[in-house]
């Protein structure tokens, strides 16, 4: 099975996200001592079917979960199917899966070929299943796949999804605002576009959504048509009065004129809109000489204040990880060294600082102490003398007497020859042996590189 590499087909559904079908997300291959083989993919397909018959799908995200940057999210994915594909030359298994784009400024990227890489992520090769995908962007994946590229998007005819935190596009103009985005008609006619500070304000045609604040009353005298007309009929001093209102209307629209009266003169075809420049040019100046200059705003890159405060998240995480794991290793290193002031001198192997770090680390400080407190109980402290050091533990901890013959080799050859004695007591209980004490401790000692005492 060849693949078209002029892109995958792609649909947005009523929610306005973006379903990427049929892409391959894995093919048969070897990893190290691993064979992911055709019976290895249809038993993930398998789990992943019935996963999702029970409503889970997998999560979709950007990056792998590693040591580096906090992945960001990205949406979900099904598998739908296993297909044979040509990879490497040969024809091979592969998994198919819908990638469902539930972020803007992912499905963005992925239009763009800003992501045009994937590679799965498998928690466990013993236990078959596919668990996450990550979209990447430079990075090169272990499975070289057909790149993700988008031939074309099937839009549906309406879409039932708010568009608070979404894109929205008004007026072949883009326009996103994560974090309070009004509802917005592809008809509404944009006017203008100002910003103020960190504010962005839209003068639209729909008197509900307008931003900007003008006087009723210079409204009033500036568009009153049609009936004032036939009032004034061929009345030269009534017309010569109306136009002297009209130019103070104008002078006065700056500083204030409904946004009602704007609007239905916009509609009506009545409004100039070099006026409404010359209006905006004027407030302009005014914002300058008080120092917080107003301009026509840029339409903000969609969702680009969200991926910050992702990444910001995402840092913050991180940091406090670290942080975290430091004073964990810090408070990890201070208990196992006063556990081996108070277990001086007791006979407990050479490793016994490595075990105890062990030991810390996975069952946490309030364990560890209780762990160490019984250990203390249980064996006794010995001398400096190696020979008197053994004897001490062979009486404190029942030594076995056959063990002591190995006392000049020390403790670590006595705690071998006892733990070889102890495991002649089992054999001997269940029937499993016919060689005496002394002589399967002394054959299983020479195997470990010890020899008995002259």
């Amino acid at each position: 099975m060849s693949h078209d590499v002029s892109g995958y087909r792609a649909t947005r559904n009523g929610q306005g996200h973006l379903t990427i079908h049929d892409v391959p997300i894995f093919v048969e291959c070897e990893r190290g001592e691993t064979c992911f083989d055709a019976g290895w993919i249809e038993t993930a397909v398998a789990k992943a079917r019935q996963a999702a018959v029970e409503g889970y799908l997998p999560p979709l995200h950007i990056r792998h979960h590693d040591d580096g940057p906090v992945p960001e999210p990205a949406g979900f994915f099904r598998i739908t199917r296993t297909a044979p594909i040509t990879f490497k030359g040969k024809t091979r298994t592969a998994i198919f899966a819908d990638l469902v784009i539930t972020r803007p400024w992912v499905e963005e990227d992925v239009l763009a070929a800003r992501l045009p890489y994937r590679s799965v992520e498998i928690f466990n090769v013993d236990k078959p299943a596919i668990d996450s995908l990550a979209l990447l962007d430079h990075e090169p994946p272990y499975l070289e796949l057909p790149m993700l590229m988008v031939a074309d998007v099937e839009e549906p005819s309406t879409l039932n999804v708010a568009t608070s935190g979404q894109t929205v596009r008004v007026a072949n103009a883009t326009f996103a605002n994560p974090y309070l985005a009004e509802s917005a008609r592809a008809e509404d006619g944009v006017v203008a576009c100002f910003r103020r500070g960190h504010s962005a304000h839209l003068l639209t045609q729909d008197e509900l959504t307008m931003s900007t604040k003008i006087d009723d009353k210079a409204a009033a005298a500036s568009f009153a048509y049609d009936e004032d007309d036939e009032k004034m009929g061929d009345n030269p001093e009534k017309k010569e009065e109306m136009a002297e209102e009209s130019e103070d209307s104008d002078e006065k629209m700056q500083d204030g004129m409904s946004a009602e009266a704007v609007c239905e003169a916009i509609k009506a075809g009545t409004f100039d809109m070099e006026q409404l420049a010359m209006i905006v040019a004027d407030a302009t100046e005014v914002m300058e000489e008080k120092g917080d200059a107003m301009e026509p705003a840029q339409a903000p890159v969609p969702g680009e204040a969200m991926r910050r405060m992702s990444k910001l998240e995402g840092e913050n995480v991180a940091l406090k990880a670290r942080l975290d794991e430091r004073d964990a290793c810090d408070l990890r290193k201070t208990d196992v060294a006063q556990a081996l002031k108070r277990l001086e001198d007791r006979p407990l192997g050479s490793d016994l600082e490595a075990k105890l770090q062990s030991y810390h680390k996975t069952h946490g400080a309030a364990a560890f102490r209780d762990y160490i407190d019984s250990m203390v109980q249980t064996f006794g402290a010995l001398s400096h003398s190696d020979t008197a050091a053994v004897a001490f533990a062979a009486q404190a901890n029942k030594t076995p007497g056959v063990a002591l013959n190995y006392t000049e080799q020390g403790t670590e050859a006595v705690e071998r020859a006892a733990q070889f004695a102890r495991e002649h007591v089992e054999l001997m209980r269940h029937g499993a042996t016919r060689m005496s004490e002394d002589r399967y401790v002394a054959v299983n000692m020479q195997r470990a590189g010890f020899a008995a005492d002259a």
